[in-house]
């Protein structure tokens, strides 16, 4: 189930994290492929193999889902867009490259393991959020996941069934009023689609710990797959510790967890030089 994973990225722009991010993952992995525009083109190198997203030949959903999607989240329109497009690039470069599956990070995860040398227990496999007794919460993440072709089909068709053709967008109305008439942040979002791929299927969650090792969720976050507070903070990001080659995270509960992945998402891109922090 594992055999030749390509990495895939997908990134628009020229931020420091990406570099940072890539540095740490190709230390334990092959190639990465990073679909990206001509700002990042000079990130390419013998272990970073650039892609230029607009060469790539997308699905016609891509095109339907741009002239129909609307924004139901505070976040920007453009913003959240790119971040559903993103896996219809990802499909089309499993095209490309002739492969099955891929492993998917975002472009502010680092991976700190070979993903080719994990075993995972299903084809495809991922974060599953726990809704911590919120049932309208409604997300799942691909900040680093193993993704098959038929899950990047499911999605790409399940954004057109909720944006295009409405025969889905029920499923996104709870999670729509929820945040308009509280006046949450956030709302529905490609993670959302991601939770409704997932409902009902066999998918191995990548945030419960496994042989006593884990997944980053999000480094800024304390959130665990048991508990909104499952581990330690330090200086605004989980506490960290650095073992010869392994960084390790602390459950409250006494557990060390040695990480597979630190996700740097949001405002904990600040933290990005902690990849290059002296072991003990």
């Amino acid at each position: 189930m594992n055999d030749s994973l390509p990495i895939v990225t997908v990134h628009f722009g020229d931020q420091r994290h990406v570099a940072a991010c890539l540095r740490e993952t190709v230390k334990h992995n092959g190639v990465v492929h990073l679909i990206g525009d001509a700002s990042n083109e000079h990130l390419a190198s013998e272990r970073v193999r650039w892609v230029d997203a607009a060469a790539l030949p997308l699905s016609p959903k891509a095109a339907l889902l741009r002239r129909h999607f609307v924004n139901y989240s505070t976040n920007p329109h453009s913003w959240e867009l790119n971040c559903f497009l993103r896996m219809f690039y990802v499909r089309a470069l499993l095209d490309m490259l002739g492969s099955e599956a891929c492993f998917h990070i975002d472009s502010d995860c680092a991976l700190l393991t070979d993903v080719n040398a994990i075993a995972y227990e299903t084809a495809d496999a991922l974060t599953l959020h726990n809704d911590f007794d919120n049932p309208i919460r409604m997300t799942a993440s691909v900040h680093n996941a193993r993704l098959t072709r038929d899950f990047l089909e499911r999605f790409m068709q399940l954004c057109l069934e909720v944006y295009v053709d409405g025969t889905r967008f029920d499923d996104v109305v709870p999670k729509i009023r929820l945040h308009q008439e509280r006046n949450l942040p956030g709302g529905v979002c490609d993670m959302t689609l991601y939770h409704l791929v997932t409902r009902g299927r066999a998918v191995q969650d990548l945030g419960t710990p496994r042989n006593g090792a884990v997944f980053d969720h999000r480094f800024g976050s304390p959130e665990g797959n048991e508990l909104a507070e499952q581990y330690e903070m330090a200086d605004g990001h989980k506490r960290l510790t650095r073992v010869g080659d392994g960084f390790y995270i602390h459950d409250v509960r006494g557990a060390q967890v040695r990480l597979l992945s630190i996700h740097f998402q949001g405002i904990a891109k600040r933290f990005v030089d902690l990849l290059t922090a002296t072991a003990e």
